[in-house]
């Protein structure tokens, strides 16, 4: 059956390949159906969440001209593509024109002048068009410069103009420089304005102004705050979010659109209240792109300026990833220069506009793609059973292709194969899946072995009910408390048990850090490795649903920040007080927070050993019980700083913010130095590379 499954599938692969080779107007016929000769390298999501090597998945097989009336129509400047049922819409700036083609670059329609009226009486010539949408045989068309949009019918003429909407509530001081736009089945308009900054414009079918959509967050960098900062919000221009810079429809009355680097969402699908419904883990382009679009298959796609290119599913997983950039100027087929836009047809093969080179470039889809597709189309279908032999085929050919492995695992977890499954997720990393098999699992053991879980609880309470009764009527338990006595009389073993009794008596024991001498730096510096030790211990061995992905050296990094603001608070702590008449000495300061961090030290690692067997229906008792340990140690702290510099309610809440305030001051004042000796590093550096260059 897989056998007959491959051949047809590579039957109907030629079968599209062929009408592209003998197409008259392909100025460029296809290297080879091989894909050994792509002049680029494929990529997918890995397990890891990089981005690894992967089968090829789209073959350049020729490029696309256009001529209207024996004459070839220019590509160059052109700023916007759309396909709709077999046929293309292209519009050309340069050009000043809008032009429509059918798959072999026949053009049937060419405008560039717009008629007011139905008597021709009065013209309107287009001036900068960067947008084009069709619907319902009426052409949408973007003018920059005419800042409009025209509602334009087979004739030429105007049937709508949408200029600046008059409303109160798009703002006076809001730009309106129509560059793209779109048609949902409602008739609702949706454009993209240069510079505006609150959004994609939404109009009703009648012109009407109706609000925004999909405003962008506003990221400050650490420059413009420190400048700010310094010299005051007067004097620099103030911060707005980056307008949107294309979209296109999505599935379900869903608004796809495009960002730039500025914002970490780079993509985003908009549902209608302007949300944006990406997977909270997907993988976002550091690049900024040019176009995005969904075709009938309801893959979405995207191309850079710099020419990479993307593929996701309908929920943001990216599947492929290529760059067709001609960093050489080699002109090679499946290369470009400057792509501006892309389109797919409904035998899922990618067009891609390139103003520069002056060509649409044809990429086809490999039977890799095709088995990916068949394989993704059936698991969002719901038929897992029938996707999984797909999906054991394509991690066969790529052990690394993150979304089979969560697919593979879900179709395992329907299957009731849930240990199976729960590998699947965890090489995924889906740890959403990975709960859920998880909690099959528990409950299957939990009622397998519920008569031993029982007996183990009750063992348990017995055990611990005939411990306190040992301790109360026998002397079973002397020889220990008499090494726990003498432990006790050498000073160090005094001063680190003293330690616990913060745990029910803090002001006492704060009382005796000052007062009595009963701690010491060393004792204190044994508790605060104990307790990097055991931050380590939780970080690392805590259940793999709640740890957390340090990245290389992440860890380490994590660590010293946290080692690191302790210090500071005990340093800030003790400049402050001393300003306010604080009677704590340094050392008491630095013993008393040490100290302070006992509860995190008892409690941490029973919830490291309880995490293992927690999922995410069971987050709340992992979040409440974090809560309390910071609670414990945060109510600590208060009491150290009232009890060690002997401060009333109001005093200790002052002594709290300003220290805090200082500690603020000093990381931003180290960022500062830190910034300013690497710009002077890289300001000598390039000094001297530029001396040994011209020596």
């Amino acid at each position: 059956m897989k056998r007959l499954f491959k051949i047809l599938t590579i039957l109907l692969t030629l079968f599209m390949f062929i009408p592209l080779l003998i197409s008259s107007k392909s100025s460029v016929k296809a290297l080879t159906d091989s894909t050994e000769n792509v002049p680029y390298s494929t990529y997918t999501l890995g397990t890891d969440n990089r981005l690894v090597k992967t089968q090829t998945a789209y073959i350049p097989v020729g490029n696309l001209t256009f001529s209207y009336s024996g004459e070839e129509l220019p590509l160059t400047q052109a700023q916007d593509i759309y396909y709709k049922a077999n046929t293309i819409y292209v519009a050309n700036s340069m050009s000043k024109m809008v032009f429509i083609s059918d798959m072999n670059g026949n053009v049937s329609r060419v405008v560039k002048r717009l008629y007011t009226d139905s008597t021709h009486a009065e013209t309107i010539n287009l001036k900068n068009p960067t947008g084009i949408f069709e619907k319902d045989s009426y052409l949408y068309i973007a003018d920059k410069d005419l800042q409009s949009v025209f509602k334009v019918n087979a004739d030429d003429e105007i049937e709508l103009t949408i200029t600046k909407p008059e409303s109160e509530l798009y703002g006076k001081d809001t730009p309106y420089v129509p560059t793209k736009v779109a048609v949902g089945d409602n008739g609702t308009i949706y454009i993209v304005s240069e510079g505006t900054s609150t959004g994609v414009i939404e109009i009703n079918y009648a012109g009407e102004f109706v609000g925004f959509l999909g405003i962008n967050t506003v990221t400050e960098s650490f420059s413009a705050f420190m400048y700010s900062l310094l010299y005051g919000n007067e004097n620099t221009a103030r911060t707005k979010p980056a307008s949107p810079l294309n979209l296109a429809l999505g599935e379900k009355s869903s608004i796809l659109t495009i960002n730039s680097t500025v914002n970490t969402e780079t993509i985003k699908r908009l549902n209608i209240d302007g949300q944006n419904t990406f997977r909270e883990d997907a993988y976002y382009p550091a690049v900024t792109l040019s176009d995005i679009t969904m075709g009938s298959n309801n893959y979405i796609y995207a191309v850079s300026a710099a020419g990479d290119v993307y593929e996701y599913d309908r929920n943001g997983n990216l599947l492929f990833n290529f760059s067709v950039k001609d960093t050489s100027l080699t002109q090679i087929l499946g290369l470009l220069s400057s792509p501006t836009g892309l389109i797919v047809d409904d035998n899922e093969n990618i067009y891609i506009l390139d103003s520069q080179y002056n060509v649409v470039t044809i990429y086809q889809k490999t039977i890799f793609v095709s088995m990916v597709h068949r394989a993704m189309n059936l698991y969002n279908e719901g038929k897992y059973s029938e996707s999984k032999p797909m999906f054991e085929e394509i991690l066969r050919q790529n052990t690394s292709f993150k979304v089979a492995h969560s697919a593979l695992g879900m179709a395992l977890y329907k299957e009731a194969n849930y240990e199976a499954a729960l590998e699947e997720f965890e090489i995924a990393k889906d740890k959403s899946g990975y709960s859920n098999a998880f909690w099959e699992i528990r409950n299957i053991y939990i009622q397998n072995n519920s008569g031993f879980i029982f007996s183990l609880i009750i063992g348990v309470i017995v055990l611990m009910v005939v411990i306190r009764i040992l301790n109360k009527k026998t002397k079973v338990f002397v020889p220990l408390k008499e090494k726990m006595g003498k432990i006790k009389e050498k000073k160090l073993g005094g001063e680190l048990t003293y330690a616990f009794h913060i745990l029910k008596h803090p002001k006492d024991t704060y009382f005796g850090i000052k007062r009595e001498g009963r701690a010491s730096y060393l004792s204190a510096t044994i508790i605060f490795l104990i307790f990097i030790l055991f931050y380590i211990i939780h970080q690392y061995l805590q259940g793999y649903l709640f740890k957390q992905d340090f990245g290389r050296q992440g860890l380490t990094i994590n660590v010293l920040i946290v080692a690191g603001v302790i210090i500071l608070y005990v340093m800030m702590n003790f400049l402050i007080s001393t300003l306010n008449d604080g009677e704590g000495k340094f050392r008491d300061i630095y013993v008393s927070t040490i100290y302070s961090l006992i509860p995190y030290i008892i409690l941490i690692l029973p919830l490291t050993f309880i995490s293992h067997f927690l999922t995410y229906n069971e987050q709340v008792v992992y979040t409440l019980y974090m809560f309390v340990i910071y609670l414990w140690v945060g109510i600590n702290l208060v009491l150290s700083i009232s009890e060690i510099h002997n401060y009333g309610f109001f005093e200790t809440i002052k002594c709290i913010l300003l220290t805090a305030f200082a500690m603020v001051i000093f990381i931003l004042f180290v960022m500062l130095i830190y910034t300013f000796l690497s710009q002077l590093i890289d300001f000598i550096s390039s000094i001297i590379k530029e001396v040994s260059f011209r020596a």
